[in-house]
């Protein structure tokens, strides 16, 4: 085993809204200003954590990753993004319809691994917060295998992708 760490410094010019992804096998953990934004700390296998989180404009922001790998394989994942929530939530509720994508992907669901019956972290907040805002939501689900559906009364109808592959997305744009 072994681990490693990072850090750096971040500086918004305007009010912004970031959304951090981070994953691994084994431990990982993500910290803005010392405080804990997402993270996974312990053995286990390839999970994913996600958050969103609110920076001013200005303001200067300690950002740092930890990870440590236990045993065979290490992969380790840390992104973050910028989002414009006004603008999407703007062509969300102006929408006839929204179509979500949600589920897993050749990461957290494979063969001979177990995951869990919830969709991953996220995405059942995701489906209410945009249900509350357009209530013609259907969802595709990529699932090779069952999930807990505590949302399905939000959506207008649900579309399972199973394991739809390279051309999966092609495929389920052409659905009429």
């Amino acid at each position: 085993g072994f681990s490693l760490g990072g850090s750096g410094v971040l500086r918004p010019s305007q009010d912004r809204l970031m959304r951090v992804t981070i994953g691994g096998d084994d431990g990982y953990r993500s910290f803005l200003d010392g405080k804990e934004m997402a993270g996974h700390w312990g053995p286990h296998r390839l999970t994913f954590r996600e958050r969103e989180i609110e920076l001013e404009a200005g303001q200067e922001y300690a950002v740092s990753i930890e990870y440590y790998d236990n045993t065979s394989s290490a992969e380790m994942h840390f992104g973050f993004e910028f989002v414009d929530k006004a603008a999407r939530d703007k062509a969300i509720r102006s929408a006839d319809a929204v179509i979500l994508c949600v589920g897993f992907n050749s990461s957290t669901e494979k063969e001979n691994s177990d995951r869990t019956f919830n969709l991953p972290q996220g995405q059942a907040e995701l489906i209410g917060e945009v249900c509350s805002m357009n209530p013609n939501a259907v969802l595709v689900v990529n699932s090779g295998c069952g999930i807990a559906m505590l949302w399905i009364d939000k959506v207008k109808g649900v579309a399972r992708a199973r394991s739809p592959g390279q051309e999966g997305g092609k495929d389920m744009g052409e659905i009429r």
